[in-house]
């Protein structure tokens, strides 16, 4: 399948007709596609550069950790893409060595009851849908991810309700603590 589109104006001659062969010669124009597709590659990692930022002591750290990588792949017999190449080498993996990678954040309601349930029923009609590849399965699909979709943002409003009225609370109390002390 992945090579399906690469081969062009496929035909066949009958050129050994006159020898009283059955052979044919078959030409085609073949396009040739040499790039990696990206679901071979593996998943990077992505690193957090603002650790860097943070210290001088980790900054000094990663630098004398590069130069010494770099003195140790580079000579004075490589072209100046070698060299480059080495700095690129060094400076990756002393990245990969020495800084953190970026955590993924979940979101902070993904275990109320009605996102867990509303989850549940897009198994349900995704698995019906597999099953049963119609129009009215794949309807019932996208109708349980809106209603997914409607349950993330009813615990996200309820959630930032609950933080304001916190705050209105914080600054009744502070309010009523200033008047009482004048």
């Amino acid at each position: 399948m992945k090579w399906r589109n690469g081969i062009h104006n496929v035909e066949p001659y009958s050129t050994f007709a006159s020898v009283g062969s059955d052979h044919r010669v078959v030409s085609a124009r073949v396009k040739l596609s040499l790039r990696s597709s990206g679901k071979s590659l593996a998943k990077q990692t992505k690193l957090d550069w603002k650790k860097l930022s943070e210290g001088t002591s980790m900054q000094d750290q990663y630098s004398i950790t590069v130069q010494n990588r770099l003195q140790a792949l580079a000579s004075d017999q490589q072209s100046c893409t070698q060299k480059y190449e080495s700095f690129i080498t060094a400076n990756r993996e002393t990245a990969e060595e020495l800084i953190p990678g970026i955590q993924r954040q979940k979101r902070a309601h993904s275990n109320d009851p009605r996102v867990v349930e509303q989850r549940e029923r897009i198994k349900k009609a995704y698995h019906t849908y597999q099953e049963h590849t119609d129009e009215g399965n794949r309807q019932e699909l996208e109708e349980a991810k809106g209603r997914l979709e409607g349950a993330y943002k009813l615990v996200a409003e309820e959630e930032l309700a609950s933080h304001i009225h916190e705050v209105e609370e914080a600054q009744n109390i502070t309010s009523t603590v200033g008047v009482g002390s004048s």
